[in-house]
């Protein structure tokens, strides 16, 4: 840390926030003594509603976006309680909402294990894309379980798997577990900048392309993302959008 500034390197910090909705609590904030400051005053934050991954995984999507073109390395580290909530908005495949109603064709236990197995589906899906779009290389997944070490914790344990670099952590009910956590991913993210900047860059770096080429990338990942989550597509390399961008380019 620089004693003047009191920031470290170029490092920044986005913070998002998953209930029922999700929402950007900070978006690229340098690592400042202000910023730990920001952090303590949210100590007496305390979690409601459901934890829906989904619209949380999107809105990590979104907020690198504006990274697809650097040579930055993404340390994504993704806390959660409890398994994921948004089965309770996903039909089984006879249209019904099985935890809200009981299914009128078929055994309603049946296509709740359905609907969560497609879950787990959807959200590893998402994490093979962040992998896909900017670069298995350099996106670091790290998922943390807190809170009842009773709890079901699976599908956090999958997406941690999906990419080379990822991790799972469950802490159980311990703050200094937690602390302890996030000191190692802190010596990580310490390690990744010290790397880079030694000229050890990335080898999904982003350069070979222009800002038109990522509007019309990020437009066409917007619509595979939603056509994926329907069901209707299988898993994209990312190269087809670069295909894409050069077919516009030569018409």
């Amino acid at each position: 840390m620089n004693k003047n500034t009191g920031k470290i390197g170029n490092a920044v910090v986005s913070l998002v926030e998953m209930s029922t909705d999700s929402r950007v609590i900070l978006d690229r904030a340098k690592i400042t003594a202000s910023l730990l400051e920001s952090f303590r005053a949210r100590m007496l934050s305390r979690a409601r509603n459901h934890g829906n991954y989904m619209e949380a995984l999107d809105e990590v999507h979104n907020l690198l976006l504006e990274d697809y073109y650097s040579d930055t390395q993404l340390l994504i580290v993704f806390l959660s309680d409890g398994a994921p909530s948004d089965h309770l908005d996903i039909p089984c495949s006879h249209g019904y909402l099985v935890w809200n109603t009981e299914c009128g064709v078929a055994r309603t236990n049946d296509c709740r294990h359905q609907v969560r197995k497609k879950l787990l589906q959807l959200c590893t899906d998402k994490i093979t894309l962040l992998g896909e779009t900017f670069g298995v290389d350099r996106v670091r997944f790290n998922s943390v379980a807190i809170g009842n070490p009773n709890e079901d914790f699976s599908v956090l344990e999958k997406m941690s798997k999906v990419l080379p670099n990822g991790s799972f952590m469950k802490l159980g009910l311990s703050t200094n577990l937690l602390s302890s956590t996030f000191t190692s991913l802190s010596s990580t993210l310490t390690s990744l900048r010290t790397d880079t900047g030694a000229g050890m860059k990335p080898q999904t770096t982003r350069t070979d392309k222009t800002k038109e080429d990522f509007a019309k990338a990020s437009m066409q990942i917007a619509r595979d993302l939603e056509l994926r989550e329907a069901g209707k597509v299988v898993p994209i390399d990312i190269s087809e959008y670069d295909m894409i961008s050069l077919r516009v380019d030569r018409e």
